[in-house]
């Protein structure tokens, strides 16, 4: 495997990474059962995870008693708090649930035209059916609670990604970054009820295992690796998909490598222009290409993939260098933002590949924005 050596990577890095087929949520029981299993061993009694009627799992609620069994006051207090975040739970579920319903036609259509190579009719019924959130307006995601009623698009999101890139639509490819971004995989309503609650009062949950038995605290401590997990996957997504593109018909350019693309295919690379400017951006390089082979997987995470929602690893390579002298022409199709053509880092820059190296030339290129991946792991 090759690579060539560029500097400040920041958007696209790390570059070698492959996914393997461990699945991001892979487990014979929901946390739901997980989180019940085990509050039930700690209490020598079955409890289920369950509703009661004030919206509370009765898991939790036994587990709350249990902790604070000498003071009936805090119980009821503390029990009134899960409760009434419970409520605000059963709203967003429910909107959250019908917006899924909602959708299903659209997605089984839509996978029909994906399974027929009919991309450009799966983007034109995709589109109009996806509530495009993008960046706010400084350029970043927007906060988000921990069940929006967008999480029920990600399928189709997904079928739109997939659309795009073997449809050759590389600009609306990336800009599905950010729409995985603000999106999360959401469990069965019965887990993600306890998610909500150990999301937005962490600290009560918490609390429950100080000076309790074993298997109460890893009931608590899973509810919690639970929704590390979950975040954890909504955060890679993004670098996943940009990852994922190469196996779609969008590769990555390796500037020493010509192979790495063919003439009048979509490409992208990630680099710092010599000169940049509406019309144009240029780069020059005498130096040295870095081959990279016996190459191994670490268990760094680079991303998930979100068609997949398999995890992405870097891999660690042996390397030797080779003196290399090449250059880059992209032409835009679009003038580059003020950020891009002022910017004294490495920037994307995606185009359709017009000649190869050692002298590549991209035309119909354009910049996406990606500066809000820098902040993410």
């Amino acid at each position: 495997m090759k690579q060539h050596a560029l500097k400040n990577v920041s958007f696209l890095a790390p570059l070698l990474s492959l996914s393997l087929s461990v699945p991001a949520l892979a487990a014979d029981r929901t946390v739901a059962e997980k989180f019940s299993g085990l509050i039930s061993q700690g209490l020598g009694r079955e409890v289920s995870a369950q509703p009661a009627k004030d919206g509370v799992p009765e898991a939790i609620k036994a587990a709350v008693i249990q902790r604070y069994k000498t003071n009936p006051n805090s119980v009821a207090g503390i029990v009134k708090k899960l409760s009434a975040s419970a409520k605000d739970f059963s709203v967003a579920w429910k909107g959250y649930a019908e917006r899924k319903a909602a959708l299903l036609k659209a997605e089984e259509k839509a996978k029909d035209l994906l399974k027929k190579k009919k991309f450009k009719q799966a983007i034109a019924l995709l589109e109009p059916e996806i509530s495009m959130v993008g960046l706010d307006s400084s350029g970043k995601t927007p906060k988000r609670a921990w069940i929006a009623t967008v999480d029920a698009e990600l399928e189709l999101v997904k079928l739109l990604a997939e659309a795009a890139a073997k449809g050759k639509k590389a600009d609306l490819a990336f800009s599905l970054a950010a729409e995985f971004a603000n999106r999360r995989a959401v469990q069965d309503e019965t887990s993600e009820r306890l998610l909500w609650l150990a999301h937005t009062e962490g600290k009560l949950i918490r609390n429950l295992s100080f000076g309790q038995k074993p298997e109460i605290f890893n009931g608590v401590d899973t509810l919690a690796k639970a929704k590390r997990t979950a975040m954890l996957q909504m955060e890679r997504m993004p670098k996943g998909w940009i990852h994922t593109l190469p196996k779609l018909g969008i590769n990555k350019i390796e500037l020493g490598n010509k192979k790495s693309a063919k003439s009048g295919q979509w490409a992208y690379l990630e680099l710092s222009p010599k000169k940049i400017n509406a019309k144009t951006a240029t780069y020059k390089y005498k130096g040295f290409w870095v081959e990279r082979w016996d190459c191994k997987f670490t268990d760094k995470i680079t991303g998930i993939d979100p068609l997949t929602m398999e995890f992405t690893y870097e891999l660690k390579c042996k390397t030797k260098r080779h003196p290399v002298n090449y250059s880059l022409k992209a032409n835009f199709k679009v003038p580059p933002a003020q950020w891009a053509q002022k910017s004294y880092r490495a920037i994307p820059i995606v185009g359709k590949v017009k000649r190869r190296g050692p002298k590549w030339e991209l035309k119909e290129a354009f910049v996406p924005d990606l500066r809000w991946m820098k902040k993410r792991r």
